[in-house]
Formats: C-alpha cells, sequence, structure tokens
C-alpha cells in the first residue's frame, strides 16, 4: 500500500528552475515566423514598437538598453511573405462580406492586443471569394474558427513547406444566414 501524499503548503513548494540559454547562431522558428538566428533578449521592433523580453514578443514597454532590431511580423509585412493565408469562398451577398470582414477584423485586433506577431497582412474582397493573409499561422487558424462557429462550412488546410505558409479554404455552398434567420423565426414563433 502506498504512503498518502503529503501536501506541502504554497510557499514551501520549489520555484519552477530557470534555464538561461546562451545566444546560439542556428536559426529559430517562432509561430512561422524566422528569428535573426538567436534570440537577442531585451529587443524592441523599430518599425512597431514590439518589445522582446527573452521569451516573447510583447507591447509592454522596453528597458532603456532594448536593442533594436526588426521583429518578424514587421519582416513579414515587408517581405510581403504570409505564414497564413484563408480563402473564404461560397455564395455570400456584399453584405455577407462586409459583416465576415468586420468579424475577422475584430478578431484579429482582439488577438493583436495580446500577440504582436499576429496581424492581418492584406484583405482581398472579391465576388463571392474573401481572401486573408496572415503574419502567423495562428491567426489564420483563429480567424477561420471565428468565421466556421458563425457561418458553419468545409475546410480544406495545406501546409506549403517551400513557402513556409498555412493556407486554409474555406467553401460555404448554402445561405447558413438565411437558413439560421428561418430557425430562429421557427423557435421565436412556437414561443409566443
Amino acid at each position: 500500500m502506498k504512503a498518502p501524499r503529503q501536501l506541502l503548503p504554497r510557499s514551501a513548494t520549489p520555484a519552477p528552475a530557470i534555464i538561461v540559454h546562451e545566444a546560439r547562431a542556428v536559426p529559430l522558428l517562432c509561430q512561422g515566423a524566422v528569428m535573426d538566428g538567436w534570440r537577442d533578449q531585451h529587443t524592441v521592433c523599430p518599425t512597431c514598437g514590439a518589445f522582446f523580453d527573452g521569451l516573447a514578443w510583447t507591447w509592454s514597454l522596453p528597458t532603456s538598453y532594448a536593442l533594436q532590431r526588426t521583429c518578424p511580423a514587421c519582416r513579414r509585412l515587408s517581405e510581403k511573405r504570409p505564414a497564413g493565408r484563408l480563402i473564404l469562398e461560397g455564395p455570400m451577398t456584399s453584405e455577407q462580406q462586409h459583416t465576415i470582414d468586420a468579424l475577422l477584423q475584430r478578431r484579429a485586433d482582439r488577438e493583436l492586443q495580446i500577440h504582436p506577431m499576429e496581424r492581418i497582412m492584406e484583405v482581398r474582397d472579391q465576388p463571392g471569394r474573401i481572401i486573408v493573409t496572415t503574419t502567423s499561422a495562428m491567426l489564420a487558424r483563429g480567424l477561420y474558427v471565428a468565421v466556421a462557429t458563425t457561418y458553419k462550412g468545409t475546410l480544406q488546410i495545406y501546409y506549403d513547406a517551400q513557402a513556409d505558409c498555412l493556407n486554409m479554404h474555406w467553401t460555404k455552398w448554402r445561405d447558413c444566414c438565411g437558413l439560421l434567420r428561418r430557425r430562429a423565426s421557427l423557435s421565436n414563433s412556437h414561443i409566443g
């Protein structure tokens, strides 16, 4: 029979070890954005003002001795090299396209407040199609989830290793908005 596990008070639990790595000369992949080859602690992007604290890019205020180096998101923007591409396709009216554009922008703005490396690069509206390019694959996936939760549809995903880009193709074959409105009106008519 095992002895009962002894619970330690919170102050008695050992603190996790912090491991500090020296700068390396090998390329690092950081959420789809290639770094400069090593992680510089206390780096600020001169373009957007994002601050790298040695672990992640944040919007916090940099220290006075921060290095000036372009962040991966700004580099992707300047090179026009997206890490995520979301293609939304199906029968959409211009009003529905504007609604979806607003939904995508709200989701991207929310993500940008927390994650400085996740930005929309470009949104192209075409009849029945919206093409969104992003600086991170995670943002493209988050935008897909926002649209799929609201409008349903089918998704195809493929990764282009040569371009280092996650491609997502979402298709809506029927008027889901009309279907949802009809369903809501039917449920409301049974209430009264």
